[in-house]
């Protein structure tokens, strides 16, 4: 792993990790301004595999570190190394899943990744989908089930996973009420992310966790070398996060074109759950509050 030349601004007050899994070129350079509002450079980290480093060209110096994969295992190495790496060195970090198929001209992801973080600040076992609500299935795109509504604990709408649908052509076409196109990205502390695939990827997650105790040392490209060697091929939806998809919760994103201040979505999607939840309940909006902040009182 490396970094070079000077760094570029970022976000003084984020804590996060981003991880990004290159993709082309016009990918990678979306992920990473979306990466920017959370996490400077040294807390970026962008996995490559070494026979197939897409889009590194497209990564201004400085502005992440390289992650690279001795050989292509699936996406599910390809995050978990990294999510394994970052727990390595800061077992408490909250970590940040950009895809290589980030839908550039969605406004909603980047205040969506700044609404999920909170969420996981305030439960830490919580893994985080972003959910697209566009009304129709993208091709390759993940279908996201939701199931329970949770609250409006972020500000947005959040529900329990129901399930997952493979984006393969074969997979099931019936459509579900509400459904969601999965964005490409996830949040959740490293630990969860471990922990959510503990059962369904328990081999890869053993040797990763091996590799990444030589992180930073001499032997790490060894290590990581043998640890590839033999793990499976692996698909991380399919495979690991399917089988336990009621244990995701997934934040409903909106991409709405005019009609009304974006800063106003939060409170205008809380205040529906509240009046729902309760119809004797009154809400004040708070129009000039840029945070979109809601007050409840009780009719009298």
């Amino acid at each position: 792993m490396g970094q070079s030349g000077a760094a570029t601004p970022f976000n003084t007050n984020a804590v996060a990790w981003s991880v990004i899994v290159a993709g082309p070129a016009a990918a990678l350079a979306v992920a990473l301004d979306h990466a920017g509002r959370v996490s400077p450079p040294e807390r970026t980290l962008v996995v490559i595999t070494a026979r197939r480093p897409i889009g590194l060209d497209a990564l201004p110096p400085g502005r992440a570190h390289v992650l690279v994969e001795p050989l292509d295992r699936g996406t599910a190495a390809a995050i978990l190394l990294p999510v394994h790496w970052i727990r390595a060195i800061d077992p408490d970090a909250t970590v940040v899943v950009l895809g290589d198929d980030l839908p550039a001209s969605r406004h909603g992801i980047a205040d969506g990744i700044a609404r999920a973080t909170q969420l996981v600040d305030r439960d830490p076992e919580a893994l985080v989908l972003l959910g697209l609500a566009s009304g129709r299935r993208e091709p390759g795109r993940v279908v996201i089930v939701p199931g329970e509504r949770i609250g409006p604990a972020v500000g947005g709408r959040l529900f329990r996973v129901a399930d997952l649908i493979d984006p393969d052509p074969r997979g099931d076409a019936r459509p579900r009420a509400g459904e969601l196109c999965h964005a490409g990205v996830f949040i959740g502390r490293a630990t969860a992310f471990i922990g959510a695939t503990s059962e369904h990827a328990a081999s890869m997650n053993d040797r990763l966790a091996r590799a990444t105790t030589f992180a930073g040392q001499e032997h790490e490209r060894w290590a990581l070398r043998q640890a590839y060697a033999l793990a499976p091929r692996m698909e991380l939806f399919r495979s690991a996060l399917r089988p336990i998809a009621r244990a995701l919760t997934v934040l409903e994103i909106q991409d709405i074109g005019g009609g009304y201040d974006r800063d106003e979505e939060p409170a205008l999607e809380e205040l529906a759950y509240l009046l729902k939840e309760d119809p004797r309940v009154g809400v004040v909006l708070k129009a000039s509050d840029a945070t979109g902040a809601v007050s409840t009182y009780a009719r009298t």
